[in-house]
């Protein structure tokens, strides 16, 4: 580690083309982060947009009640998709038992090599 270190402080035209290629990465990584945070954008001022035009004395009162119609419906949705995950991980702890309790009967041991026939069906 200090030999990179060394070797980057002493080659700085290394490390600017290093920084420069992570920034690049992250760039693609989080292109389209941003894409979707300026779509969600776009949609709330055009919501805001539509509700003001509609009728602008009552504007704010529905501006305000839609965005908490909004979280509480984004509660209620990742609520059920935590749920959906365990069930999901409990689903897949019971095929692991499973997997394993077969295994046990067939007699297959994953130690074994390839090719080798269970002690079952040995004979």
């Amino acid at each position: 580690m200090e030999n990179l270190i060394e070797y980057m402080s002493n080659n700085p035209l290394i490390f600017i083309a290093a920084v420069f290629i992570i920034v690049l990465i992250f760039y693609f990584l989080l292109k389209q982060l941003f894409k979707i945070a300026l779509l969600f954008l776009i949609i709330l001022l055009c919501i805001g947009g539509y509700y003001y035009f509609k009728d602008p004395q009552t504007a704010p009162e529905k501006i305000k009640h839609v965005l908490t119609e909004v979280k509480d419906k984004t509660v209620h949705t990742v609520d059920k998709g935590k749920k959906a995950y365990e069930a999901g991980k409990d689903l897949y702890g019971k095929a692991k038992d499973l997997n394993e309790g077969v295994n046990k009967i067939v007699g297959t041991d994953k130690s074994k090599t390839p090719g080798e026939k269970p002690a079952a069906l040995k004979k």
